[in-house]
């Protein structure tokens, strides 16, 4: 029966889509001819070969060949399943349809750790009937596809990571020289004699701080105390500046992102999506749950596709470019090393958990496995954001 075909297929026997060469049989069938001595089932290769489809693409351009075996093979699977009541133009049907369904998805599958692809390949500057149409049992059969492919983390170097130019809103004179004097004070803290005094702020206080600053990077040279006070006045307001507003780890973020470029599958961009729309109506199902009349008709508004896509149209630029910039802190972490410091986590969460008890009595879940490597994720882009900016060329606004 024509109706246990694909339904894509049912779209492909439409003559006005087909334009067949027919020949008419004793049983009045239009059929395409086919030989099947022209392949042999031994050939019946598959080979598949990627490059990216274009500059700035997360697409792969999937380059397929089917050997005349593959497709012999396709169409004697299909012969035998197929009842009398098949016509021959059904039977090729569904050996295209398995060729498609069946026989290239395997392929792509063994290939997946070396291709990385992601979501639904598909067709690519062809349409089915196309393909149906020039489609031939037992002769090589070529066609292409475009996929998505799982971004990978970018090779990033500590000298592209040196000197990125930033501009920051400049504390008041008066928050700059609190936050110098806490910096010089833990500093003076930090190379505490063993009887428990503080060192004067002097030159070989500076020669001590500057043997670390050099291992570091931060300098190439010994620096005097007036060199070190400079420079710690200027971390000083760095520090200051990352304290006062969110606009410093923004501009640490742009210039990440400006210096890597990177382009997102719009597959994940969707996942991600979906992910946070549902977790916003699990919140607004609560709140209605609850007795909240105003949740249940926003949460009856966002019960359909269009609302979806409405979020999705909205939300798409903002979450390209957290996911980029997620494999961007990736790559910095990678090219400096960074190391996760767990009891710093751990006391950050602490304290964090505390502040949501005092100021909005909710209860933080510290054994909520999703939270926390949440929590830790955010600690790691924020440790990346810092050292961007300790390394920066800042220009002062």
């Amino acid at each position: 029966e024509l109706n246990t075909l694909p339904p894509i297929m049912l779209l492909l026997l439409h003559p006005c889509v087909l334009h067949l060469r027919p020949l008419t049989t004793p049983f009045g069938t239009s059929v395409r001819t086919f030989d099947p001595r022209l392949a042999s089932a031994a050939d019946a290769d598959i080979t598949i070969n990627a490059s990216s489809l274009s500059t700035g693409s997360a697409e792969l351009l999937l380059s397929i060949e089917l050997s005349a075996g593959a497709t012999q093979r396709a169409y004697v699977a299909a012969t035998q399943q197929s009842t009398r009541a098949n016509t021959e133009l059904e039977v090729i049907a569904e050996a295209l349809a398995g060729l498609l369904s069946r026989d290239v998805p395997e392929v792509l599958q063994e290939r997946q750790a070396e291709l990385r692809l992601i979501g639904q390949a598909r067709l690519y500057e062809e349409e089915a009937s196309e393909i149906f149409a020039r489609f031939e049992p037992g002769k090589p059969l070529t066609l292409k596809m475009a996929a998505e492919a799982w971004p990978q983390m970018p090779d990033i170097s500590r000298a592209q990571l040196r000197g990125l130019s930033i501009k920051l809103e400049q504390p008041s004179a008066e928050d700059g020289q609190i936050a110098l004097d806490a910096t010089m004070l833990e500093l003076r803290k930090r190379y505490m004699s063993p009887d428990g005094s503080l060192p004067p702020l002097d030159d070989a206080l500076a020669v001590r701080v500057g043997e670390e600053l050099v291992a570091d990077g931060y300098v190439n040279d010994e620096v005097s105390m007036d060199e070190l006070h400079e420079l710690m006045r200027e971390r000083a307001l760095r520090e200051c500046a990352i304290r006062q507003s969110s606009r410093a780890f923004a501009a640490a973020e742009a210039a990440l992102l400006a210096m890597v470029p990177m382009t997102v599958p719009q597959v994940l961009v969707v996942e991600r999506a979906r992910k946070q729309y549902r977790a916003r109506l699990e919140h607004l199902q609560r709140e209605a749950a609850g007795g909240g009349s105003e949740s249940a008709e926003r949460l009856q508004g966002m019960l359909s596709w269009d609302a979806f896509s409405a979020y999705l149209a909205k939300e798409r630029d903002s979450i390209s470019r957290s996911l980029a910039l997620s494999l961007v802190v990736s790559g910095v972490v990678q090219a400096e090393g960074i190391k996760v410091d767990q009891q710093a986590v751990r006391d950050n969460i602490f304290m964090y958990a505390n502040e949501q008890k005092r100021n909005f009595g909710m209860t933080v879940d510290l054994e909520d496995e999703a939270f926390l490597e949440a929590f830790e994720a955010q600690y790691l882009r924020e440790s990346v954001l810092r050292l961007v900016l300790d390394h920066a060329e800042v220009e002062w606004v």
